[in-house]
């Protein structure tokens, strides 16, 4: 195999924060076991041995949670060690990792910087908005211990993105937020939109808020771009990579699901961050080539190429592929974003075009 991503939960669901909107909470909820605790070194040694035997050129290690810190400093020593003894081929390796920022602290930003990890730190903008979901067990906001972790990781040369969640509230607001992490020195930004719950309850996100929200931040992006000032931010610059002929680096714009494995903090594989469900376990690393493509795995790969019959005459297709299969779980496999697109590349697709083509122009 060329390349093996795998994105693991070293903590399960574990967190000290409350956040009210958490999808890996309420995927947790809807399987029989809530957490699989604390990860231990038998899984990793047993999910190294597995995935080294398969001697892939390249390997990414995605830390998510729950909050993976929670695993402790030690462990995540440990597994890098492990790593150097398994990797006899000297395949290139890539670490990152998500966080909440509560832990972040001198000693992780040392080892982040030793091993060149690259850090998302999760931030949902401005104090007020930031504090208005992302909360601690005790309710209280989570702000300035996010900024405290920036701060940190800034000083130690550790290589961070700004992960923000867009909702109803936030939505409403992209240029502030824009504008507050421009000032901040955050050039790197990644937007997620809030995901509705397996219940159908809260709406989170509506269509309307994210086109807003898109066609506001690609503004002040695109101003920025032509004053020579750029940032970085991964859902447009995914675009452009469509544009100029390339697969987006975001899975959700190729027209399929990616193929990597969730490794649960016990060992358990599924297919998808967003379903690791009892109903898509694949596996445990504990089984004989547990990387091994499975019929199971084969079938939810093909279930994402499911496309909307309205997808197939837009003009926006080669740009969005129909998105992600989470949001497609609908009758007729439409997006329940789609409206939502089609307003923003409406606004912004000749731009878009026109920056493609100066980069196709670039010398290589």
């Amino acid at each position: 195999m060329k390349h093996i991503s795998l994105l693991i939960k070293p903590a399960s669901s574990l967190c000290g924060y409350r956040c009210h909107y958490c999808f890996y909470e309420d995927v947790a909820a809807n399987r029989a076991v809530k957490s699989c605790g604390i990860m231990q070194m038998d899984t990793v040694h047993a999910m190294l041995a597995a995935l080294f035997a398969k001697k892939p050129r390249a390997v990414s290690f995605v830390f998510q949670g729950g909050e993976p810190l929670l695993a402790g400093l030690p462990f995540f020593e440990g597994f890098t060690a492990a790593v150097a003894v398994y990797n006899t081929d000297r395949a290139a390796v890539q670490y990152s990792i998500q966080t909440n920022g509560a832990l972040v602290d001198p000693a992780f930003c040392d080892f982040f910087a030793r091993h060149r990890f690259l850090v998302g730190l999760s931030l949902d903008g401005t104090k007020e908005l930031h504090d208005l979901y992302r909360v601690d067990a005790q309710g209280k906001g989570t702000f300035s211990a996010t900024m405290q972790a920036a701060r940190l990781l800034k000083k130690s040369g550790v290589d961070f993105n700004i992960l923000t969640v867009v909702t109803n509230e936030n939505a409403r607001y992209a240029d502030k937020i824009y504008r507050f992490y421009r000032a901040q020195g955050f050039d790197h930004m990644q937007f997620i939109p809030c995901m509705d719950a397996f219940d159908g309850g809260r709406v989170w996100l509506s269509p309307e808020r994210l086109a807003i929200f898109l066609k506001k931040l690609y503004d002040c992006w695109i101003a920025d771009i032509a004053k020579g000032h750029p940032a970085y931010i991964r859902q447009f610059e995914n675009y452009l990579q469509r544009l100029c002929g390339h697969p987006a680096e975001d899975c959700s714009m190729n027209g399929r699901c990616g193929l990597y494995y969730v490794v649960e903090a016990d060992g358990s594989l599924y297919p998808c961050d967003f379903y690791c469900l009892d109903a898509y376990r694949l596996g445990s690393v504990f089984d004989e080539d547990p990387f091994a493509l499975s019929e199971r795995h084969r079938q939810f790969l093909e279930e994402s190429y499911q496309q909307a019959e309205r997808c197939k005459t837009c003009r926006y297709l080669a740009l969005c592929n129909g998105g992600c299969k989470r949001d497609r779980e609908t009758a007729d496999h439409l997006n329940r974003y789609c409206g939502a697109y089609y307003a923003f590349f409406e606004h912004a697709y000749e731009g878009l075009c026109r920056l493609a083509a100066a980069l196709r122009q670039m010398p290589r």
